[in-house]
């Protein structure tokens, strides 16, 4: 919504350059923390997939400590570990394709319906 706006304050007449710095600033901050979100997440599950081969090479003399550590391996082979939002869709990268294609798509199609609207003479 804010690169729309922006878009909308640099097709106006007169440019209101002071909005169009802020709505600026303020898209970048939100693309830089939905980055941040979205590798965070990617490297914690990562991280835990990792913990999966490492787990299986521990050794230990001691039998309650690899009855331990069998149920907790079978517990993280069961599990399968992804951040979602709400169960809606995954938490990682592919977000990222997803956002872009989205903006992009709604973008072009204000595009076009603000050309048509320019276009037309009635309005």
């Amino acid at each position: 919504m804010s690169i729309f706006s922006m878009s909308a304050y640099l097709i106006s007449n007169p440019i209101i350059w002071n909005r169009i710095m802020l709505l600026t600033f303020w898209s970048a901050f939100c693309v830089i923390d939905v980055l941040y979100i979205c590798n965070q997440c990617y490297t914690t599950v990562e991280e835990a997939k990792r913990t999966k081969k490492i787990i299986h090479k521990v050794q230990s003399e001691n039998i309650a400590v690899m009855d331990v550590i069998d149920m907790f391996s079978q517990q993280i082979e069961s599990h399968k570990i992804s951040f979602t939002a709400a169960g809606f869709f995954p938490i990682d990268h592919t977000l990222l394709f997803t956002i872009v294609g989205g903006v992009t798509t709604y973008f072009i199609i204000m595009i076009q319906l603000s050309s048509s609207l320019l276009s037309n003479p009635k309005n």
